[in-house]
């Protein structure tokens, strides 16, 4: 993420969106509350997360001004990755449309500790967005082709059961992050 450091503005968001996503993971002590207020504040924290992607293409547009590039910032639409493109929508999606909750699940892992696999649990997160839901999103309904749509979210819910929202919300955010650092030579 240093790539992004040259642009002071999308440096601070991309700090607070890996921020936000990895205390969306977290404990009532992590995040300093009660047993009933931990489901929230987690799902706030997501939403912060994608708020803070969502605006680096904002504020892209200052600091290519502030470097006195006449360069116009690429929007994520227009960077052809589909990752950063669906969490994209995800954070129309939750924001404008619907609070997603969470859904928890452990999995065996196996770490490994001085050559040897130490047998673990781990926990991963995941975002509860309906297919049908995310396909009533004026972008999706606009630009995306219904099908693709749908194998896309598909995928997505898939893929996050696997690897946990959060995790891919890093590789995403990193993806358009270096998509960025190609374009304008950083």
């Amino acid at each position: 993420m240093a790539k992004i450091s040259k642009f002071p503005r999308c440096h601070k968001r991309v700090i607070c969106a890996v921020r936000f996503a990895y205390l969306s993971q977290g404990s009532e002590e992590t995040l300093r509350c009660g047993a009933a207020e931990v489901e929230a504040y987690r799902e706030g924290c997501f939403r912060a997360a994608l708020a803070e992607f969502g605006s680096i293409q904002d504020q892209l547009a200052f600091d290519l001004a502030d470097i006195g590039s006449p360069s116009a910032p690429v929007k994520v639409h227009a960077s052809g990755r589909l990752l950063p493109l669906v969490f994209q929508e995800l954070r129309n999606h939750e924001i404008h449309l619907a609070g997603s909750s969470f859904s928890k699940s452990e999995k065996p892992a196996l770490l490994w500790w001085k050559g040897e696999p130490e047998p673990t649990d781990v926990t991963v997160w995941s975002l509860d967005v309906s297919p049908a839901s995310f396909m009533t999103l004026d972008n999706v309904k606009k630009y995306w082709d219904p099908s693709d749509a749908n194998k896309t979210i598909q995928w997505f819910l898939k893929t996050q059961a696997d690897w946990g929202v959060q995790e891919l919300f890093i590789v995403a955010l990193e993806d358009y992050i270096s998509f960025l650092a190609g374009q304008y030579g950083l």
